[in-house]
């Protein structure tokens, strides 16, 4: 009985002993586990856990809108580039059971759906995800959703709208796409993308086993900061008008493109911008040619001309090289060893003063003074007015244009730049050069930007007295303007007068370079300001490859006047004359 309990006892001790056992080697093993997500994997173990209860998300600043001040509303602002929420279209296709009706139902919504590409999205069946229409206007949303289509639904999306449409586009651009996401292109957007984009915020805040937020938790909150507001110079009301005329303009004189220009010469603020042919920044994916995004007013720059002989007399009589009241012999060509520059339609002046190379257009009276000038001092004024160089207009892709002719060795180069070929330019330093004239020599800076104001307060104010620059004397550019009014008041740009005012202005026709010399095409342009005894406006016109009319004095003069004569009574000016 003894033995018995004994044996009893002792089986009882072993399977304590193996417990203790198996108890000893579990516990081991979880310090090792522990000492290995601890210390061998500390960091990756906080991690894991930080992701398992942590919301991390990039907070999307709003976009900057970009506004006019409407003069004729009170200087109301209106809004050119502005945020809207707009809806997309989508369906599951693995919850619906009659493609062949829902695909019915869409077309007769959104008629003009690609028709065999919604069937193939409608008959995916275990697709969970289609997108069918974006910006859709809530009130379509609403209807949408309302017929209960099975797979069908609507989502909120902000899209950039633009509610002027056609007349704003190559100043605006547009919000487009890149691999990194939605961009400004073109235009102001582009110009402006970092600043309207405004600054990302970031949150990494924890939750609880429910999904909530726990409102004690040590995350990491960056709010956003919204992008700024920018306000324009541009008259809304001009502009319309402006890309009224423009568009008739081309059509009327058969053009490829064409474009219009007015700026305030004192400060350089751009009134009025706009270019035919253009398109509306809300549909930019629906062009034709992607060139149409191109502002040809910034970005194209091309030999101009007549027009630049202005410049040349700038000089001469700014540096001395020639007087007002000096006369020169025109034999009616210039010889340089195998090249003859003679003048338009061979026409010979005889005894001329300078004021008559303007008014006649006279190209070897515009030779003569860039002799006399010197390449040097012609250089060195072609450079003050700002010819060669970006104006820093606030608009994406300007050029700089090319005068590199007024380096190169021999006087033909000198010659032909004299009259405006063999140098590029940009209608926008064009308008800034003849600003510059109206200004009393001093060069304002072009500009379309009035104001930026941005999310936390802040608000840079362009001051534009603080960027004129001294390019020639007041007495040079008085006798310039005197000049330049008898171009219209007794020389070819008859058809260029405004009743009542005085007005000064300088005619170009210029050739277009091709390969082995110049093409019959032709550009028309006419550059000129006014009021002359307080001038309000500088007014650019530019024509390309017009079929009809054959010199600017009889195209780019006429839409000058009918320009001109709008912005005085709109700006109730009072006459002159």
């Amino acid at each position: 009985m003894r033995n018995g309990k004994r044996k009893g006892i002792s089986k009882f001790f072993s399977r304590l002993h193996f417990l203790g056992l198996i108890f000893f080697v579990l516990f081991g093993a979880l310090v090792v586990r522990l000492f290995d997500l601890q210390v061998l994997k500390g960091k990756e173990s906080l991690l894991f856990a930080k992701n398992q209860r942590a919301i991390e998300k990039e907070i999307t600043p709003d976009r900057g809108s970009i506004y006019v001040v409407d003069r004729t509303a009170g200087g109301s602002l209106k809004e050119v580039a502005v945020n809207e929420t707009r809806y997309f279209i989508y369906i599951v296709p693995r919850e619906i059971q009659n493609p062949e009706y829902v695909q019915q139902k869409l077309l007769e919504i959104f008629p003009d759906l690609d028709e065999e590409l919604l069937k193939t999205r409608v008959y995916k069946q275990d697709d969970p995800f289609e997108p069918v229409i974006h910006n859709i206007s809530s009130e379509v949303a609403d209807y949408v959703v309302s017929l209960n289509i099975e797979g069908v639904y609507s989502t909120p999306e902000t899209v950039r709208s633009y509610p002027y449409g056609n007349a704003m586009s190559h100043i605006t651009g547009f919000l487009g796409y890149s691999s990194a996401g939605r961009v400004g292109q073109y235009g102001v957007e582009g110009f402006y993308d970092r600043i309207l984009s405004g600054m990302s915020g970031f949150s990494d805040l924890e939750k609880d086993p429910r999904g909530r937020i726990i409102p004690v938790s040590e995350g990491t909150y960056i709010p956003a900061s919204d992008g700024a507001n920018i306000i324009l110079t541009i008259d809304p009301n001009v502009q319309q008008k402006i890309c009224d005329i423009a568009e008739r303009m081309v059509s009327e004189y058969e053009a490829e493109s064409g474009s219009i220009v007015v700026a305030d010469p004192k400060s350089g603020s751009v009134i009025s911008m706009c270019s035919y042919p253009n398109y509306d920044p809300n549909k930019y994916s629906d062009v034709e040619d992607i060139d149409v995004y191109i502002n040809p007013v910034i970005s194209r720059s091309y030999e101009p001309g007549s027009v630049f002989k202005a410049i040349t007399i700038a000089a001469g009589l700014d540096s001395g090289a020639i007087n007002a009241d000096d006369e020169y012999e025109d034999t009616g060509s210039v010889r340089f060893d195998d090249y003859v520059i003679k003048n338009a339609n061979d026409k010979v002046y005889g005894r001329s003063s300078i004021s008559r190379i303007l008014e006649e257009s006279i190209n070897t009276g515009s030779v003569f003074v860039a002799l006399q000038t010197g390449r040097e001092k012609m250089r060195e004024y072609v450079k003050k007015f700002g010819f060669g160089i970006k104006t820093g207009i606030e608009i994406d892709g300007e050029a700089a244009g090319d005068i590199s002719s007024f380096t190169k060795k021999g006087d033909i180069y000198l010659a032909t730049a004299s009259f405006g070929q063999g140098i590029t330019v940009t209608p926008v330093q064009l308008v800034q050069a003849f600003s510059t004239i109206a200004n009393g020599g001093k060069k304002p800076r072009v500009s379309i930007i009035d104001k930026i104001i941005f999310s936390e307060g802040r608000v840079f104010e362009r001051r534009p007295e603080l960027d004129n620059v001294r390019v020639i004397s007041k007495q040079t550019a008085m006798v310039l303007s005197a000049m330049l009014v008898n171009v219209i008041e007794k020389g070819q740009a008859s058809k260029a007068k405004v009743d009542g005012y005085y007005f000064a202005g300088k005619t170009g026709t210029a050739q277009i370079a091709g390969k082995g010399g110049y093409l019959q095409d032709t550009i028309h342009t006419f550059v000129g300001f006014g009021p002359v005894s307080d001038p309000r406006f500088t007014i650019l016109v530019k024509i390309d490859k017009p079929k009809k009319g054959r010199y600017s004095s009889s195209t780019a003069a006429p839409v000058f006047s009918q320009v001109a004569g709008f912005l005085v009574q709109y700006y109730n000016i009072p006459p002159e004359r």
